[in-house]
């Protein structure tokens, strides 16, 4: 009935010295009895303590590590010990599997773990226990904690077969939802590690993820973990296993039962991504699997928070780029105005404007200016210049947006009831250049793009006046810093203001 997490610094050590005295006393080991009720009782006690210390703010109130060292090596002995007598003893594991728990909460304290062989007496007394849903569940959770603290840790594990262990509890039908989900965790961090990762995948790492997210549709957690560990699992395997698997219809699958969760889409995305850099074979699996439907709905409406569009539009650009097949599917109007929607939603990310930008220019090879234009591509691309105006990124890629788009005259002067916006274009491409004077990629591209608009009506009509000055001085500027790129351009444009001006 004792708050733990209230007492003093010093009793709470004297307690758990205490319990440890009582345990070394009673393990039936160096001539004493083993007395399994005081065993199990006193881990229980330090069980409930270092739960407790959970709620602990101050560092320096927390037991001392040579005390942690001590308590885990007298746990990790009477684990081998029970393993040793060949008998079942459930409540031992079942607080013990507790208190290690709550001992891996605190970072510092997990290397101690390994250091003592608790790798090996987890995963041991596992399989001993392999019908306990509780000590499984703690005993997944043990490993995950250890399988974070480095690379040797992952190795440990999966030398101690804690690999076969985890995948086993996975195809286990007897197995519940909560072990499988700790369990999935478990073998998510092995897959962070390259040597672990291999021996996850060399054991069918890839078709047991599979077949539970299968079997478990409805667990967000198993969703959620399995996708991101096919992510990396797939990242080794050969182009040929990928066409072949089932991995697309997984990530269709997780993101239809699903479609309110953040990080099922954000791994999913994720995944398909990956996936989208493989050969074409692959890549057209994205599109015949259904997937690519799923991820241009991501960015129609507004129903996705800017980090899933920020994932889809990453996808998309890789196929558009990589695949005709894919880039002829995405490129229809109504995924353009998408685009375009999601772009003006979601002015202030980075990368959604970035990538939107690239998306319309390699929609561009597809569909006619005109379209793009009435769809608001040329305000899309301004307003991305306008919120990221020291992205030099993309400053370049919407500067070339809009020289293109501006080669359609009769596109520009009929679809527009903007009347300032062959202003705006100027505006835009004149700030670009001078708020990057050494980059010889926006000096350039800034050029090409001044060539496009200075033909505009209303441009030229501007660049009689007051912008005559600010175009010359930009185009001298450009000379000087790429004269090879920009010389011929520039006398073009001012033979054409001259004109104008005349």
């Amino acid at each position: 009935g004792v708050n733990h997490s209230t007492l003093e610094p010093e009793i709470s050590r004297d307690v758990i010295l205490s319990m440890i005295n009582c345990i070394e006393g009673s393990m039936g080991i160096n001539g004493h009895q083993f007395l399994e009720s005081v065993v199990h009782g006193s881990l229980a006690v330090l069980s409930l303590i270092f739960s407790e210390f959970k709620m602990v703010k101050r560092k320096k109130d927390l037991p001392k590590l040579e005390t942690v060292e001590k308590l885990v090596e007298v746990v990790v002995t009477i684990f081998f010990s029970c393993l040793d007598k060949h008998g079942n003893f459930p409540s031992i594991f079942k607080h013990g599997f507790k208190l290690l728990e709550s001992i891996c909460d605190d970072h510092s304290y997990r290397s101690t773990i390994v250091k003592h062989g608790g790798i090996v007496a987890v995963v041991d007394a596992m399989m001993t226990n392999a019908e306990d849903a509780s000590i499984q569940t703690s005993g997944c959770k043990i490993l995950r904690c250890l399988s974070e603290i480095d690379d040797v840790s992952k190795v440990n594990v999966v030398e101690a077969d804690g690999v076969d262990l985890l995948l086993d509890i996975v195809t286990n039908p007897e197995t519940n939802t909560t072990v499988v989900e700790e369990a999935m965790r478990a073998i998510l961090a092995l897959s962070l590690g390259e040597q672990s990762r291999l021996i996850v995948e060399q054991e069918g790492g890839i078709s047991v993820i599979s077949e539970a997210m299968s079997e478990f549709t409805h667990s967000a957690t198993v969703q959620e973990t399995g996708l991101a560990t096919l992510c990396f699992l797939a990242s080794d395997v050969d182009d040929s296993l990928l066409e072949d698997s089932s991995l697309f219809a997984k990530v269709r699958n997780a993101l239809t039962h699903h479609q309110t969760n953040v990080t099922i889409y954000q791994n999913g995305f994720a995944l398909l991504e990956m996936l989208s850099l493989r050969r074409d074979a692959v890549r057209n699996k994205i599109v015949s699997s259904g997937c690519i439907n799923l991820i241009m709905e991501a960015v129609t409406g507004n129903k996705h928070p800017s980090s899933v569009v920020t994932n889809a539009f990453e996808v998309l650009i890789k196929l558009t780029i990589e695949s005709e097949e894919c880039r002829e599917m995405i490129s229809t109007p109504k995924m353009l105005e998408s685009i375009i929607f999601s772009m003006m939603l979601h002015v202030e990310c980075y990368k959604i404007q970035l990538d939107g930008c690239q998306l319309i220019f390699e929609m561009l090879k597809k569909i006619e200016n005109n379209l793009v234009v009435k769809a608001g591509g040329i305000k899309a691309s301004l307003c991305a210049m306008m919120a990221h105006s020291m992205s030099e990124d993309i400053q370049t890629v919407a500067c070339t947006l809009l020289s293109h788009l501006s080669t359609d005259l009769a596109c520009l002067d009929s679809s527009t009831t903007d009347l300032n916006l062959g202003r705006n274009i100027l505006e835009a491409i004149l700030s670009a250049m001078d708020n990057f004077p050494g980059s010889q990629e926006v000096q350039a591209i800034g050029t090409l793009a001044l060539e496009k608009v200075v033909e505009i009506e209303e441009v030229r009509d501007h660049t009689k006046n007051s912008e005559l000055p600010r175009v010359r001085n930009a185009l001298r500027h450009a000379c000087r810093v790429c004269p090879n790129k920009c010389a011929a351009m520039a006398a073009a444009i001012e033979r054409q203001m001259e004109q104008n001006h005349e």
